[in-house]
């Protein structure tokens, strides 16, 4: 599936505009200022419902307008994406979507640009955030299941806060859901991670790059483990004063991490601002095979 025509109206700078697409490269070229960048900052949006410029809608749509509005269509579908200051609102055929995790993967877009390279610097919070978006694309179970652990997670923290015996109980019931939610998600993970690190080993030949890539999932429980939710409901059954002590829940998947390495030496460490680059797009065309 591609793209064969975006239209944009009020976004960004742009009054209106059709451009019609052909299958495979197509090049966007034109003076400075006149909007390219918005042409694929809208591209983006229609598959992952966010830019990469801007974590605030507000600023997509064209001063003084009340919304900016996405159309595509594409070799198979036609998408309308709307954009409020305080809300979206989503149509693939006409058919309205109401919620967004049911619209994402229905059109899968991968970017890449320059400040990508947060991927080795920032917090382990975004590195988690890309890892759980990419795999919710092609697996809406896994999205479930990570909405699920965050609500039973504030639950739980908030039991914490105001802890008594009569709590412990209710406590024991939610880890017993965590550990089965958890056991799934770190599988699916982990085993996301192993692929795109074959997939990024095959990949490197393009860039003629000859050493080594490997990418580290690191998690709270042993991946080897016989029994993952026994070993979960055994962390959470030992950790609990600490919890108590902290009023928050201390493991968990909300503290996974995953990094890259290089001749099993973190990327960040080791390599240049033009091989990070390098390593981003690498991972990047990865994930474009992985969810053809």
């Amino acid at each position: 599936m591609y793209i064969k025509q975006l239209e944009l109206n009020n976004f960004r700078n742009i009054d209106n505009i059709k451009i019609n697409f052909e299958d495979g490269i197509n090049l966007i070229h034109g003076e400075n200022g006149v909007g390219k960048t918005s042409i694929v900052e809208a591209i983006y949006y229609l598959g992952n419902l966010g830019s990469f410029r801007t974590s605030d809608d507000t600023a997509l749509i064209k001063d003084k307008e009340a919304f900016a509005n996405i159309d595509a269509k594409t070799s198979e579908k036609e998408f309308n994406i709307k954009i409020f200051k305080d809300k979206k609102e989503l149509k693939i055929n006409e058919i309205p979507f109401k919620k967004y995790r049911d619209y994402l993967g229905e059109l899968n877009i991968i970017g890449f640009c320059p400040e990508d390279i947060y991927l080795f610097k920032d917090s382990p919070r975004l590195r988690r955030g890309f890892l759980d978006k990419e795999i919710s694309k092609i697996d809406k179970k896994y999205l479930m299941d990570t909405l699920k652990v965050n609500k039973i997670l504030k639950e739980r923290n908030k039991l914490l806060k105001s802890f008594d015996k009569y709590k412990k109980e209710v406590i024991t019931i939610l880890d017993k859901k965590l550990a089965s939610l958890q056991s799934r998600i770190i599988n699916k993970r982990s085993k996301f991670i192993k692929s795109l690190e074959e997939e990024a080993n095959s990949m490197k030949q393009l860039f003629e790059y000859k050493y080594d890539i490997s990418l580290i999932y690191n998690t709270f429980v042993k991946l080897d483990s016989d029994n993952l939710e026994n070993e979960i409901l055994s962390i959470y059954e030992k950790g609990l004063d600490n919890d108590i002590e902290r009023m928050v829940t201390n493991n968990g998947v909300h503290k996974d991490d995953w990094n890259v390495r290089v001749n099993d030496i973190e990327i960040k460490d080791y390599a240049s601002q033009g091989e990070q680059r390098m390593m981003v797009l690498i991972i990047k065309l990865s994930l474009a095979q992985m969810i053809k």
